[in-house]
């Protein structure tokens, strides 16, 4: 496992999976994510991968995010956190993500859902 922390939170780097971790109260904007997305390109290359957001604060994300999110390898993303608005931005987040979503209150769950889709 790499950690790494970024100018707008922390990230954990696994074989098959990503967790990233914001800092309360960030906008996620789409220079922020591209920032992300080329750390991820680097480490996981060509391999399939799973992104896991585990939301324990409150931060909000630019829907260009989801739109932009252009890596064929990122195969899926999971939702964590037990924060009923990061459920409703969730629910609706899914609708611009055309890959494997699931939202989980356990992180885990969710690390345990990834691992599905590499055995």
């Amino acid at each position: 496992m790499k950690k790494l922390v970024l100018p707008h939170g922390e990230m954990e780097l696994h074989q098959n999976y990503a967790v990233l971790r914001v800092f309360e109260n960030e906008h996620i904007c789409l220079e922020k994510a591209k920032g992300t997305f080329e750390i991820l390109k680097s480490f996981f290359r060509a391999k399939n991968f799973i992104l896991i957001a585990h939301r324990t604060k409150n931060y909000s994300i630019d829907k260009e995010v989801f739109k932009n999110a252009t890596l064929k390898n990122f195969i899926g993303f999971g939702v964590v956190s037990n924060l009923p608005e990061a459920r409703n931005r969730a629910i609706e987040e899914q609708n611009y993500f055309d890959r494997n979503f699931a939202f989980f209150e356990e992180l885990q769950e969710a690390i345990e859902w990834s691992k599905t889709f590499f055995k």
